[in-house]
């Protein structure tokens, strides 16, 4: 059925509204003006709810003339919605990219949000309309998120990895287990939404640790072998710690054959103890024009790559993007 979907792209959706027609807005940094961004609802294929998504398709790309184009899926954080920030829909204008960022099903306070089987079809079905509705590059199709996007953007890969050219992640989280109890011990709040998610605390229960295991990346990772996946983490994240990422690096190096890459498990807790890049890793950085934050540490494991940068919970959508520009299909 997957394969089916990806090749084909042939899932049958029905767009129950359109809510907007294309026009223009000024853009907040008021550079130069941007297209207002559609919504559309969509059926999920799995419980028959609409979900409403923020979408742009460049002029030209409807039905099946002209050159197909890109297609970035631009996924919305933990307590958010569905999202499309300027920056990227700049960058996608630019590019003559189409964009859609989905809602499925909101902020990560309920058993139907936070990775679980119905919100990753929302994404899934969603992307199926745009395909059939507009002329995509099957070969070009993304997805990027930050924060819980990044827990998203992960799950999504490992959920399909078929569909996805290429995946860029910014201080997501991959193991929910592990980020429940940082976030128990800094009484964030944050382990009692997810508790709502999974019904309960870790070790609650089998069926309990059974939610927790489903919606961690971390997991399913190994299953996006071959997937370019970009990691990215600030190493000041208080939020969420660098070994979230750092981690599911270390999952996709070893699936790509490239476990002599992994970052060593003493090296991840001196970043998420001291905050700081130690003296074994210190001299793997690189610089990159136009990227937001200073490199303090870059490794790659074939298809796969981490950076930690200067900073904190913070994200980089333009340069996300310019990565996965470089990213095809075969």
């Amino acid at each position: 059925m997957m394969i089916r979907f990806v090749k084909k792209c042939v899932i049958v959706v029905m767009v129950l509204t359109i809510a907007a027609a294309v026009g223009f807005s000024k853009d907040k940094k008021g550079k130069k003006d941007l297209p207002k961004k559609e919504v559309i609802r969509v059926k999920n294929t799995i419980d028959g709810k609409e979900q409403p998504s923020y979408l742009y398709v460049p002029p030209g790309a409807e039905g099946r003339k002209g050159k197909p184009v890109p297609l970035l899926v631009q996924l919305h954080s933990w307590g958010s919605r569905m999202y499309l920030p300027d920056a990227t829909l700049r960058e996608c204008v630019k590019r003559r990219w189409a964009v859609i960022g989905p809602h499925y099903r909101g902020g990560n306070t309920k058993p139907s949000a936070c990775a679980s089987e119905v919100a990753m079809q929302d994404v899934l079905d969603a992307v199926a309309h745009v395909c059939k509705r507009f002329n995509i590059d099957k070969n070009r199709i993304y997805v990027m998120g930050a924060s819980g996007g990044g827990h998203m953007t992960m799950a999504m890969v490992a959920r399909a990895p078929q569909l996805w050219a290429g995946a860029s992640e910014w201080v997501g989280i991959s193991d929910l287990f592990k980020w429940h109890a940082y976030c128990k011990a800094k009484n964030n709040g944050y382990d009692k939404k997810m508790e709502a998610c999974c019904g309960g605390a870790p070790g609650t229960s089998k069926e309990v640790d059974e939610q927790y295991r489903k919606r961690s990346p971390i997991f399913h990772l190994s299953k996006a072998k071959g997937v370019p996946f970009d990691f990215n983490h600030g190493h000041l994240d208080g939020a969420i710690p660098p070994s979230e990422s750092i981690n599911a690096f270390n999952v996709l190096a070893k699936a790509n054959g490239r476990a002599k890459n992994q970052v060593p498990e003493k090296l991840i807790e001196h970043i998420d103890k001291k905050r700081k890049i130690p003296p074994e890793l210190a001299k793997e950085k690189v610089s990159e024009k136009g990227r937001k934050h200073k490199i303090l540490f870059r490794r790659e494991a074939g298809p796969v790559r981490i950076t930690i940068f200067k900073g904190g919970h913070s994200g980089d959508f333009p340069t996300g993007i310019e990565w996965l520009s470089k990213q095809k299909k075969e």
